[in-house]
């Protein structure tokens, strides 16, 4: 489900009035078919770009899938936003009435730093490891052969 729930839980309780455990259910099946498909099209194809592959792939590289990559990469924006903003009220409430507001703000802050050095940082540690696990992954997996006895789906991994 995603760290949504802890910013969005009180909502959910007071919309579905008695029936957040059914809503959050259904959500979670959702996220589990979401979950199968961006494994699915992880292995038909491989590549560091993710879902904007995917676009690229589905829609061919345009002003459609750039259109959507945008729309994309500003609900990443939106998400951390909703995140930061959830962390900084819940940890505000640690402190006392009166800095609450100004404790807030800088939980916020704070939570939206340390998210891009920590960004940042594996963004060179991915670079710098990646010849060890390309390594210690082809070993472990048998190279890039297919190991699953599973039929794919709709072409997928064949």
């Amino acid at each position: 489900m995603g760290g949504g729930i802890f910013a969005v839980l009180g909502l959910a309780v007071q919309i579905t009035k008695g029936a957040a455990p059914v809503a959050f259910l259904l959500a979670g099946l959702v996220a589990l078919l979401t979950a199968r498909s961006y494994a699915l099209l992880s292995k038909a194809y491989p590549s560091r770009g993710g879902t904007v592959t995917f676009v690229n792939r589905a829609f061919g590289a345009g002003l459609f899938s750039g259109g959507i990559n945008v729309l994309l990469w500003l609900s990443y924006i939106v998400m951390l936003a909703l995140y930061s903003q959830a962390f900084g009220s819940y940890a505000a409430g640690f402190l006392p009435r009166g800095y609450q507001s100004l404790g807030k703000h800088v939980f916020l802050t704070a939570a939206i730093v340390l998210i891009t050095v920590v960004n940042i940082a594996a963004a060179g540690f991915s670079e710098a490891s990646r010849p060890m696990l390309s390594a210690a992954t082809g070993t472990a997996c048998g190279s890039h052969r297919r190991t699953s006895s599973y039929p794919s789906a709709v072409g997928v991994g064949r």
